[in-house]
């Protein structure tokens, strides 16, 4: 059987994937405090997930990076299996890769040759660009564009709206604005904004 993690508006864009694709999806954990947007039935909290871990498969639906790390490592210690979903409106082309547990969100481009990790967010509209890496954990947001052959590592968030040019690296664990242009490489664990993107924090 196939279960969300989580109830809020990602898990709903979700779930509409999973219906275009007719892929049965049979439920839902998330904790009571959270607002519910899916139609699932819900089978218990987050920490109920850990019971249900032999023979279904699962997708963590909620954003938040560092939550989503966490409950992935404490989850595949426990041996988890994962699936994974391509909006039909999106185009990939034929030799790229996808790893588990990654959603491709409607319109999304994936041109040829990229490498797509565990866990990753594509949202809506965005573009990766030929022979782009994404790794694990990384949530690119709506109407991003990651230009050929950039790199974006484990664990970094690419705001709406931002542009990577080409043959750049963004380190593991950065944050880039909304609406940014990145023009050269990003340390890890830094944030940036602007246009060219520039330092906030380290």
């Amino acid at each position: 059987m196939n279960y969300l993690i989580g109830a809020g508006g990602h898990a709903s864009v979700i779930e509409d994937i999973a219906g275009k694709r007719e892929f049965s999806l049979d439920g839902v954990f998330y904790d009571g405090n959270v607002e519910n947007l899916t139609k699932l039935v819900r089978i218990g909290s987050i920490e109920d997930v850990k019971k249900y871990l032999q023979g279904n498969r699962l997708m963590i639906a909620f954003g938040n990076i560092t939550s989503r790390i966490q409950l992935a490592k404490f989850l595949e210690q426990n041996n988890a299996q994962w699936f994974t979903l391509v909006d039909p409106t999106a185009t990939v082309a034929s030799n790229v890769s996808i790893g588990e547990g990654t959603v491709i969100m409607p319109h999304v481009v994936i041109n040829a040759g990229a490498k797509i990790g565990n866990h990753v967010i594509i949202n809506t509209g965005s573009i990766i660009e030929h022979g782009c890496t994404i790794e694990d954990y990384v949530h690119i947001s709506p109407g991003s564009t990651i230009c050929g052959n950039s790199m974006i590592r484990s664990g970094s968030w690419i705001g709406a709206g931002s542009v990577v040019i080409g043959a750049i690296e963004v380190g593991e664990n950065c944050i880039v604005g909304a609406g940014s242009v990145v023009i050269r490489d990003i340390d890890s664990n830094t944030k940036v904004v602007g246009h060219p993107a520039k330092l906030l924090k380290k």
